[in-house]
């Protein structure tokens, strides 16, 4: 989750990712996420709010007339 290079294994429709502002893959950080969602491409403003890694990635993705608060949350399987 913390490494873009690997959002085109998450996030369904990944095209591209570029990072606008702040300490990337820290609180505050901005990026520009492209995907493509049933032939048309979107383009979404990721902010991340609060990250713990390896427990805890909190973000926001805005673009237009949609905002997602996204809350990620990630514990250990059991061996069962």
């Amino acid at each position: 989750m913390e490494d873009p290079s690997n959002y085109k294994h998450w996030q369904r429709g990944f095209i591209s990712y570029k990072h606008l502002s702040g300490l990337p893959g820290k609180e505050g950080s901005r990026a520009r996420i492209k995907l493509n969602i049933s032939g048309r491409e979107i383009v979404m403003i990721e902010t991340i709010m609060k990250i713990n890694a390896p427990k805890k990635f909190y973000a926001t993705y805005e673009t237009m007339g949609a905002f997602n608060n996204q809350k990620n949350t990630f514990e250990k399987a059991p061996d069962t």
